[in-house]
C-alpha cells in the first residue's frame, strides 16, 4: 500500500510541476513577429521552395541517421523481445524463437535486455545490425 501511495504522490507532484500555466508568453515579441511577416501566394512559395531545394538538401543531411533495419529490430525487440522475433528478423534461424520461449524470454529476459541495449548502441553509432546479421547463436552479440 505504501508503494502505491508513494507512486500516486510522485505522479501528482510531477503533474503539478508540468502545467502550462507556469510558462509566460511575451506578447510584444509575438506582435513584432506578426508585423515583420509578409504574405506570399502559393506560386511564390512553390518557386521559393524549388529554388532553395538543392541548397537545403546540401546544407542539411535529410537522409535518416540510423539504419532502418536496426530501428525495426529495436522495435521488434522492445515489443516481442521475449519471443526472439527480432533475432529472426535480423537473419537468425527460426529455432531461436524456440530457445527464447524455452528459456522464458531469453534467460528470464536477460538476453533480451542485452539485445535491446546492443541495438540501442548500434543505432547511436550507426553500425547496422553487425554481428546479429545471420547469426544463429543464442548469444548473438560479440
Amino acid at each position: 500500500m505504501k508503494k502505491i501511495f508513494s507512486l500516486l504522490v510522485g505522479f501528482f507532484l510531477f503533474c503539478s510541476v508540468s502545467f502550462a500555466g507556469n510558462y509566460t508568453l511575451n506578447h510584444d515579441n509575438v506582435n513584432a513577429l506578426i508585423e515583420d511577416a509578409s504574405e506570399m501566394s502559393i506560386l511564390e512559395i512553390k518557386n521559393t521552395f524549388s529554388a532553395n531545394e538543392a541548397m537545403s538538401a546540401a546544407a542539411f543531411n535529410l537522409s535518416p541517421t540510423i539504419d532502418d533495419e536496426v530501428l525495426v529490430a529495436f522495435v521488434l525487440c522492445l515489443v516481442f523481445g521475449g519471443l526472439g522475433i527480432h533475432r529472426v528478423y535480423m537473419g537468425g534461424s527460426p529455432i531461436l524463437v524456440l530457445f527464447y520461449i524455452i528459456t522464458c524470454g531469453g534467460i528470464f529476459g536477460v538476453v533480451t535486455l542485452i539485445d535491446l541495449v546492443s541495438l540501442i548502441i548500434k543505432m547511436v553509432n550507426d553500425e547496422g545490425i553487425g554481428s546479429y546479421g545471420g547469426n544463429d547463436a543464442f548469444f548473438g552479440w560479440k
